[in-house]
């Protein structure tokens, strides 16, 4: 029942003209530094529905926001502008305020509030604001209404802001001080997430230490969170016992993005009705791919709550584990915080990485696990990730390391190949036989299959591509079978028989698409004066500018260059600039 005065004979009750009130009830106008692109978009959406949504985790600015579009466009509404939480009073202690605001305060309420607001409004001009709607609340009923709302109701999702517009938020805070140390605030901007309340949470823990570098402060900003979580709780209240486990348990999540079936590892059963909850609740954000991802603020406030359960993380690494080959990202994330022996494991599913950082921190794991066999294995992997990088000094010291342990054969094939790096072909062959024999002994037909590559590379004799491509095709193995056809048409072109490596490049790109692959086949189109040579040199490019492959790219530009393609070499040589820049701006 009502609890508020209720007219008996409301039904057939009409209210006179309503009297002069026009409240003002939204309060200061705040500055917003930065999110102009969202602001523009809200007003574009209320003035075309009259309903404009901002939704989004705690601590992005939501009601900042709302508010400062509400002021902007006070001016439309003469007859009143009303705000309420919807957090703190019930939809019908909202509605009865309301129309005591428009009214005056002991006008009769009615059964029916929505019917009397919309008779109190008639055809005055009055603009709503409310916080923390929820998807019970009908906000059509309000005509002209910007809302804020944690969970995900549509309208504008409001994410992080951008590093520009946390630093111009950052500035007003802090003046110069954010220009005389520009790495240091952007140090900030990373601490904080991009999360307009930790911003301003950390600026003005700055602003106490007035004398201080921010280069320093910035490490003291994880102490400043406290101010921050409260923003949190709330959201993590709202959630039933076995939903809030799963938030705590994604506290131990170490990913960018991630999978539903990593959650469901973490948690050790099929939560993805918890996953749309927490969705729902902005605690959790879709990322391409029906992937999910999680603040790292949210992350750090999951990982303070008790209580925690340390075999999660255990089931995590496990998955990242069996699935290294398809999640290469976070396996590659995942060795950071391993223990040894899942390190070790997740090391010898990326070999194909070549990452120096995860061999190292295998090498380091076996040493620790005083495995002699696996150490060995470890240093001739990282051996290789040198070697790619074309350290050969770093690469020839992990492999000699290798072998004073064991003749492994991966650090002979790492041999093997510093020595056709430096042009000792004969020492390679040798090298690259011992490893041959080793994998035929033990049936790896996968290795063997890799060894006869070497090896046609090493001695020039075709033979060992046709081996190494009738071993593809048996196993299924479509890299290399491409590289097979690829080698033998590296050895017809150096015989001028370009017509035949043309046709072995086509069965290399039948096999898998490889940029390589395509500048050797224009090559041999160039050879013949082909006209060919353009498309094959252009796909090359484009394939390298989509796979932001900078070498590749610029390799294209110089053989479209040397054709005499020079439009169509400027073009993609500035591409290629362009991956470079991007690369510098990237580095760490």
């Amino acid at each position: 029942m009502p609890k508020y005065p209720v007219d008996a004979s409301s039904s057939s009750f009409s209210l006179p003209d309503p009297p002069g009130r026009s409240p003002r009830q939204l309060g200061p106008d705040p500055v917003v530094h930065g999110r102009a692109r969202e602001l523009a978009l809200l007003l574009d959406v209320l003035d075309s529905s009259g309903v404009a949504v901002l939704c989004g985790p705690p601590g992005t600015g939501k009601t900042t926001l709302a508010l400062r579009l509400a002021h902007s466009v006070a001016d439309r509404f003469p007859d009143g502008q009303l705000r309420a939480d919807l957090s703190v009073l019930g939809l019908d202690d909202v509605l009865a305020g309301f129309i005591r605001a428009l009214t005056h305060p002991d006008v009769r309420l009615w059964a029916d509030l929505h019917a009397q607001l919309r008779e109190v409004l008639g055809t005055r001009r009055v603009l709503f604001l409310l916080d923390n709607a929820g998807a019970e609340h009908d906000l059509s009923l309000f005509r002209n209404v910007i809302a804020t709302s944690r969970e995900r109701l549509g309208g504008l999702v409001l994410g992080p802001m951008s590093t520009e517009d946390s630093l111009t938020l950052l500035r007003a805070h802090l003046g110069s001080r954010v220009d005389s140390e520009p790495d240091a605030a952007r140090g900030f901007v990373e601490a904080c997430g991009g999360l307009p309340l930790a911003l301003v949470v950390a600026a003005r823990f700055a602003l106490l230490r007035t004398t201080a570098k921010l280069a320093t402060l910035v490490e003291e900003i994880p102490a400043e969170r406290g101010k921050v979580y409260g923003a949190f709780e709330w959201a993590y209240r709202q959630l039933s016992p076995a939903d809030a486990r799963v938030f705590r348990l994604l506290g131990d999540g170490f990913e960018r993005e991630f999978s539903i079936d990593a959650l469901n590892a973490l948690a050790g059963g099929d939560v993805r009705p918890t996953r749309n909850r927490l969705l729902s609740l902005h605690l959790l954000e879709n990322a391409p791919g029906d992937r999910i991802t999680m603040h790292s603020l949210l992350r750090e406030y999951a990982r303070t709550l008790e209580p925690r359960e340390p075999e999660a993380l255990d089931r995590l690494l496990d998955h990242y584990v069996s699935v290294a080959d398809t999640e290469t990202e976070n396996a590659v994330a995942a060795v950071l915080v391993a223990d040894d022996r899942r390190r070790l494991a997740l090391a010898g599913r990326l070999v194909e990485e070549m990452s120096v950082e995860v061999q190292t921190a295998a090498v380091e794991a076996a040493r620790s696990l005083a495995d002699r066999s696996a150490e060995a294995l470890a240093l001739a992997h990282l051996g290789h990730a040198w070697f790619e990088r074309g350290h050969l000094e770093e690469a020839e010291g992990c492999h000699a390391e290798a072998l004073a342990i064991c003749r492994e054969p991966s650090a002979l094939t790492g041999m093997g190949n510093l020595c056709l790096a430096i042009g000792d072909a004969e020492s390679a062959t040798r090298l690259f036989t011992e490893v041959l024999a080793v994998r035929v002994a033990s049936r790896n037909a996968q290795g063997e299959a890799r060894t006869l590559l070497s090896l046609g590379q090493a001695t020039g004799k075709i033979h060992h591509y046709e081996q190494a491509r009738d071993i593809c095709e048996r196993i299924g193995d479509v890299v290399r079978l491409g590289r097979a056809y690829n080698g033998m048409g590296n050895l017809h072109q150096k015989e001028g028989s370009y017509e035949e490596a043309i046709r072995c490049y086509s069965l290399a790109l039948e096999s898998c698409m490889d940029g390589s692959f395509l500048l050797n086949m224009g090559l041999a189109y160039e050879a013949l004066n082909s006209p060919e040579a353009l498309g094959c040199y252009d796909r090359a490019a484009e394939y390298a500018f989509r796979m932001r492959d900078k070498e590749l790219l610029a390799d294209a530009a110089r053989s479209l260059h040397a054709a005499g393609f020079v439009e169509q070499a400027l073009r993609r040589m500035r591409q290629a600039e362009s991956l470079y820049l991007t690369a510098v701006d990237e580095s760490p």
